[in-house]
């Protein structure tokens, strides 16, 4: 079906496929997709770093301090593109780099769908995407008509790479899988007729991409107080909360050392990694920063292999040649558990003016050293307790979390078909109420207000409370 904005048709694709082989439940299914692209981003940054001359023993240990920050460990447990998307980056970094330094017509080729497959991964990437491709198309050896040809080559291997996106278009006119399209429909047009300007296809996928999930979609405006916080906490994510200050100094060392031999590399990295910053601060909200600062940790992640390599050649000639692999693994875990107690830390206790610590996109804070899923089975709980509990042929009205888990249950489950699904909308939500009073008898066919929802407490008159496995209360 179409995925919620941005889309991430690439993720939608794969995970239809991937589900359909696999094996367990299907949430676990979906689950289980994040896990094992993170798993293939790590072996494949591994191979990344050995074709760039680092050394196995530092390779490894630059992905396991990669592989263990907050971010990536923690999104690699649910079902999201996040995972996905990174290791599709990654190929694309590979062949854009061999592409820059080879000149070959193919590598750049596909080094342009690659790119293209990864903004329809997640937008996230939208920065290094620009960088990269404006570089390759510069890089084109300019030789009159092949070279408008060559350049033509490139432009249509990155629309191929986009194709993706048309399957939203498909998808959405044909009525397939669930559309989170038809979901914004039922939320904003409860009982009137959807508006023409947002029934077009392709202003449909225009809103998907550039509306951020608001209709109608609000005007960006640069808030100071916002770009100030997203620098602030930017600045600790890094140096603190995700690598830690050991890593990001290797890292910085690395850039710096690599810098003497392979400046153009260099610099490449750096403006990808500075074009990502400078997008997050300026484009991201508090809880998602993190996610949007994903192509500069692996940017980073980089530089801490070559650092890392340093150390462990500078090692290897001094008295510690025999325990420099022990050393480099050492310092790797120390800086890793250093930077996930810093973390830990400031749950409680934030950083500087303006009260820097890790977002939970999802806020359910994980107070682990490293983060974990297991054990979290609220959806369960609330699925079979709602299940069980809400009247038959009700009208429930629920926020948005509560109103996918309930989808859950009728979509892939399919149980308790007879219930009509609201999400919330003030003041638009009350319509939906009104109408649905007149079409019919409310001993029959009930409302139903799953809490915690204060918009709705005022207008309950009279109400029936019962109280769910997971503690919220529902409104008859």
């Amino acid at each position: 079906g179409v995925a919620h904005p941005t889309g991430y048709p690439l993720f939608t694709l794969v995970g239809r496929l991937f589900t359909a082989f696999s094996f367990g439940e299907l949430a676990f299914r979906a689950n289980l997709l994040s896990a094992t692209f993170a798993a293939a981003t790590l072996a494949v940054f591994v191979a990344f770093l050995l074709h760039r001359g680092v050394g196995a023993l530092a390779a490894c240990a630059a992905a396991l301090a990669w592989g263990t920050t907050f971010t990536f460990w923690s999104t690699a447990q649910r079902a999201e593109g996040y995972s996905l998307a990174t290791f599709v980056a990654l190929a694309a970094l590979w062949c854009s780099l061999d592409a820059l330094e080879s000149d070959r017509r193919a590598r750049r080729l596909a080094a342009g769908v690659l790119l293209g497959l990864t903004l329809a991964g997640h937008m996230a990437f939208a920065p290094v995407v620009a960088v990269a491709g404006l570089t390759l198309a510069w890089r084109v050896p300019r030789r009159g008509a092949p070279w408008l040809a060559d350049e033509l080559a490139l432009l249509g291997a990155f629309l191929l790479g986009l194709s993706p996106y048309l399957y939203l278009v498909w998808a959405d006119t044909t009525g397939h899988g669930l559309s989170y399209l038809r979901l914004v429909e039922l939320a904003q047009w409860p009982v009137s007729a959807v508006p023409a300007g947002f029934r077009p296809p392709f202003a449909r996928l225009a809103w998907l991409l550039t509306g951020r999930n608001e209709y109608p979609p609000l005007p960006f405006h640069l808030v100071p107080h916002m770009v100030a916080k997203n620098i602030s906490d930017t600045a600790f994510l890094v140096g603190l909360f995700e690598f830690g200050p050991i890593a990001l100094g290797l890292a910085l060392w690395g850039a710096w050392r690599r810098r003497d031999s392979h400046a153009r590399e260099t610099r490449f990295l750096v403006a990808l990694a500075v074009a990502s910053a400078g997008f997050s601060v300026a484009t991201s909200r508090y809880e998602i920063l993190s996610i949007f600062l994903i192509p500069c940790y692996l940017v980073v992640a980089v530089f801490v292999g070559h650092g890392l390599q340093r150390l462990h050649g500078a090692l290897a000639r001094g008295p510690l040649a025999r325990t420099a692999a022990v050393v480099v693994l050492a310092l790797t875990v120390a800086g890793a558990l250093l930077a996930h107690a810093v973390r830990l830390a400031t749950y409680e206790h934030p950083l500087g003016p303006l009260h820097s610590r890790v977002m939970e996109e999802d806020n359910i804070p994980e107070r682990h050293l490293l983060p974990r899923m297991s054990g979290y089975d609220e959806p369960r709980r609330f699925v079979e307790s709602a299940a069980r509990a809400l009247p038959d042929s009700a009208l429930v009205i629920c926020e948005w979390r509560e109103f996918t888990a309930l989808l859950y249950l009728q979509r892939v489950e399919h149980r308790r078909s007879d219930l009509t699904l609201q999400p919330s909308g003030y003041p638009i939500l009350l319509a939906k109420v009104a109408d649905w009073q007149q079409r019919y008898a409310l001993a029959t066919r009930p409302v139903v207000v799953v809490s915690p929802l204060a918009l709705m407490s005022k207008h309950l008159t009279s109400a029936d409370t019962l109280r769910l496995g997971t503690g919220q209360a529902i409104v008859v």
